[in-house]
């Protein structure tokens, strides 16, 4: 399983669509998600997403902007987060003005009330 991409390097939108755009010869195929996962470095969960919209909407269901999880926030919701991410994390009773994956769940949930789990918030 080769990766070429830095694991901390945030892709552009042009570079996703791009590693999205080479699994379409292999959801022609019928390969297993598994097989074109190993085959592209990417994860299970993560092909599955792009099989499942490319059924539904062809090349065009993974092209930029047509992809990923749908939010759990409402837009509102998610303006009112951003806002309290800017504010600082002391100013919302953490020591120290700097935010934590652990820090931004337990102040989304209080927030919102929408419960996250520190890895995927």
């Amino acid at each position: 399983m080769t990766n070429h991409h830095h694991p901390n390097r945030a892709l552009t939108q042009k570079e996703m669509e791009a590693r999205r755009m080479k699994a379409v010869p292999y959801f022609k195929k019928h390969w297993s998600e598994r097989r074109v996962g190993n085959k592209l470095g990417i994860s299970g969960p993560t092909v599955h997403e792009w099989k499942v919209a490319w059924e539904k909407r062809g090349v065009q269901g993974l092209r930029a902007g047509h992809y990923g999880r749908v939010s759990r926030l409402s837009p509102k919701k998610e303006k009112s987060v951003r806002k309290h991410i800017l504010e600082g994390a002391s100013k919302h009773g953490f020591s120290g003005d700097f935010w934590t994956l652990k820090r931004l769940t337990r102040a989304v949930k209080s927030w919102t009330g929408t419960v996250y789990e520190d890895r995927s918030i």
